[in-house]
């Protein structure tokens, strides 16, 4: 017998078989300790009233603070399978995490070989790996890394491959060269990189063209070099002969009058050349002509060269031997018809 609510006589009564109460609590029953089954209200609380570690209400929901059911490991924060460990670093198993960076977990065997979706400052989204340390994909920015597949990145503009970009406005691009169909970046239909340059209307752009087979054009033009006093030492290199000559060697390689690689300043390649100064032995801009460099061809071989003075300048060729059997072999010229002297 004991005294329940508003001092109630309340009874407890045991017979052979059953015991027939209200509730039975432990001894050190409080709100922060001991246990309590409360037979009439169908509830159980234990590790005290406010804030049990295990409870079972009236409707039969239970609360457990941790433990495993059906092989499945409960804490504060996470439900994992027991093949996992608490982090969900290693084993086998899902987890599920619900702290103030929530995230789930698929992982095979290994530690590598996981799906997971999650959610944290700079480290959201979901990814994949498949036994290495590169992720197979990355939806959102998994591990600050952005959107990748295969280790493609990608934002809602491009995708991006190691040095090869691909652009929805319209564009392929590498490190070194473009190739674009849109109609605000590029001419429709463009093609470029620092040397080659196609475009849409089939304009060809190069520093250098080898066809090795048959070629046809309805017209070629030659860019001329024109080489002036303000501009000679591009092209021209003076030296002085064996008999005390003045002289000066034309470069058209593009080497820089010699300093530099053939081809080094691709403007500055020509096989015509205009000659707006005086060459002369002495009292000239630059010493009598004794050699020309001509451009160097793409597979080797040579080009014919032209040679154009302008309208009031003088250029001496120098040949020592003062001979036209000498001419021929050190200039390689041909016979060509004479043609009025021009302005520039």
């Amino acid at each position: 017998m004991g005294v329940g609510a508003a001092n109630q006589i309340q009874s407890t009564r045991i017979s052979g078989n059953s015991i027939s109460t209200g509730q039975i609590s432990s001894s050190n029953w409080g709100s922060s300790a001991g246990s309590l089954l409360d037979l009439n209200a169908g509830t159980i609380k234990l590790g005290g009233s406010s804030d049990p570690d295990f409870a079972v209400n009236e409707a039969g929901a239970m609360t457990a603070s941790a433990g495993t059911i059906g092989g499945w490991n409960i804490s504060s924060t996470s439900i994992y399978s027991t093949g996992l460990n608490s982090d969900f670093s290693s084993g086998t198993g899902i987890g599920l995490e619900g702290d103030s960076t929530p995230r789930i977990k698929i992982v095979g065997d290994g530690s590598d070989n996981y799906v997971q979706l999650m959610y944290a400052t700079n480290n959201w989204g979901i990814v994949a790996y498949n036994g290495t340390s590169d992720p197979v994909f990355g939806l959102g920015n998994p591990l600050g890394e952005g959107n990748q597949i295969a280790g493609w990145t990608f934002d809602t503009e491009k995708l991006t491959g190691g040095a090869l970009t691909l652009n929805k406005s319209g564009f392929i691009s590498s490190s070194n060269w473009h190739i674009s169909s849109s109609t605000t970046n590029d001419p429709t239909g463009f093609i470029s990189s620092s040397d080659f340059q196609v475009s849409a209307t089939g304009d060809v752009t190069a520093s250098n063209a080898y066809f090795d087979g048959y070629a046809a054009a309805r017209a070629m033009r030659v860019l001329p070099v024109i080489i002036t006093p303000s501009n000679k030492t591009q092209f021209c290199s003076a030296s002085v002969t064996e008999e005390g000559t003045t002289v000066t060697t034309i470069f058209l390689d593009g080497s820089g009058a010699g300093a530099s690689a053939a081809n080094t300043y691709p403007d500055r390649v020509s096989n015509h050349v205009i000659l707006d100064l005086n060459a002369k032995e002495t009292g000239g801009d630059v010493g009598a002509v004794v050699n020309i460099v001509p451009p160097n061809l793409p597979g080797g071989g040579s080009i014919p060269i032209t040679l154009e003075i302008s309208a009031s300048h003088d250029v001496e060729l120098c040949i020592e031997k003062n001979s036209e059997v000498a001419f021929a072999p050190m200039f390689g010229f041909t016979s060509a018809t004479v043609l009025p002297t021009r302005g520039l």
